[in-house]
């Protein structure tokens, strides 16, 4: 009975994924006349769902899962602890020391290279031959660069460590993966609105959604002092606030969309943390293989939508007027893939805590680089907001574990 039911709804969303496709082209248009974010949103969550919906019903019925391949009995050999630990020899300090320096450099490199990037497309003006001037519109075609790069390397190194099969559901990378495009979506759209240095401290904010997210998603608690560190980083934003110079050609609604898009951005990315440590400890799966089952749901997902909202075709018509538009695209798809792998290679090396210094030291001076090259103003107070933050998120990261070896390894878990 089950099956019949889901075979209905099957045909149904075909049948409502074909009425889009018809209708698409219309609604792009008014859409590319009226750049309102709401609308934009509005019809990509859409077009997420005509996919999404298909996928979600042929992985959770075992006949359509058995008639697709979807269900397969996929054994794991277990490396014990110890017989890693005996085969593996210690590394000498020094050897550390230089794994950690190449650490640093590496996910400073990528992500102060992809920050100043992304406030470039997102912000500056292309000038044609002719002294014509035009801004990128289409989010959600950076979103899909990068999505396609992380893919392709991630599954290339499953196909040669043999681990491209993965017992973890597709559908199920399908939440976090609309989570992560959204929340990357929000983050590029926000720049139209706000500037990058209140974008970045925003995003060192996020301590605070991720700590209500997982209360209500992984049903986690918290100690009294990890509430008190998440007040005075709002203390500190607080002042961030005040110290940054309003803007007197920007308009109420254009401030409130920014902060709107900004918040949405927080609790998209909290919600793609805790989705994929729920899956992390369900399946088991690797970092590498997480990577792949989220970028593939991801580059189906902005694939299908980027072709029914004609965004391939404005997108591939803006790099034919602005050439330089295409080695932004391929440095900030080459950023944001490297400091992934970064990212899991120093966890992997040297823990979280380690980790979060380095990225929270990464956040600093991408708001000292983006005030030095597009001339955001700070007044002191503003600066004193700064402190507070990143003191704080510091405090953090060294108290977060208890005197542990600060070069022992440990395996991701977020």
């Amino acid at each position: 009975m089950k099956c019949k039911e889901n075979l209905i709804l099957f045909v149904a969303s075909i049948t409502y994924a074909f009425i889009i496709s018809v209708v698409a082209k219309p609604v792009a248009r008014l859409i590319s006349d009226n750049p309102s974010w709401i609308l934009n949103l509005s019809f990509i969550v859409t077009t997420y769902f005509l996919v999404i919906l298909p996928i979600y019903l042929i992985g959770t019925n075992n006949r359509f899962a058995n008639f697709f391949g979807l269900h397969q009995e996929i054994e794991y050999t277990e490396v014990k602890k110890e017989e890693t630990q005996n085969n593996r020899k210690e590394d000498s300090r020094k050897s550390k020391y230089v794994k950690l320096l190449m650490c640093f450099f590496a996910l400073q490199a990528s992500y102060l290279t992809w920050g100043i990037l992304q406030e470039k497309i997102m912000t500056t003006d292309y000038v044609k031959f002719d002294g014509t001037k035009e801004k990128f519109r289409d989010s959600q075609f950076i979103v899909f660069i990068n999505r396609v790069l992380a893919f392709t390397l991630s599954g290339i190194i499953l196909f040669f460590q043999g681990k491209l099969n993965d017992r973890t559901p597709l559908y199920q990378y399908s939440f976090c993966s609309v989570s992560n495009i959204l929340s990357s979506w929000f983050q590029y759209e926000a720049l139209k609105y706000i500037s990058f240095p209140i974008q970045v401290v925003a995003k060192s904010c996020k301590v605070i959604p991720v700590m209500v997210v997982s209360t209500a998603v992984s049903k986690k608690s918290y100690k009294k002092s990890d509430y008190f560190l998440a007040l005075i980083i709002s203390l500190g934003m607080i002042a961030f606030l005040n110290g940054v110079p309003s803007q007197s050609d920007v308009s109420t609604a254009t401030t409130i969309s920014g902060v709107i898009l900004l918040i949405s951005y927080l609790g998209a990315d909290s919600f793609t943390s805790s989705w994929q440590s729920q899956l992390f400890t369900t399946y088991k799966q690797s970092e590498i293989q997480m990577m792949f089952g989220v970028n593939t749901m991801s580059v189906l997902l902005t694939t299908v939508s980027l072709f029914l909202t004609d965004g391939f075709m404005y997108s591939f018509s803006f790099m034919e007027r602005h050439p330089i538009f295409i080695l932004d695209c391929t440095l900030t798809a080459i950023a944001s893939a490297s400091g992934q792998f970064a990212i899991f290679y120093t966890i992997a090396e040297f823990g979280p805590m380690i980790f979060a210094l380095l990225m929270t030291l990464r956040q600093g001076l991408s708001v000292l680089l983006s005030c030095i090259i597009y001339n955001h103003v700070i007044e002191p107070v503003g600066i004193l907001g700064v402190v507070i933050i990143f003191s704080a998120l510091i405090y953090k990261g060294t108290t977060s574990e208890k005197r542990g070896n600060l070069f022992s390894r440990r395996r991701k878990t977020k």
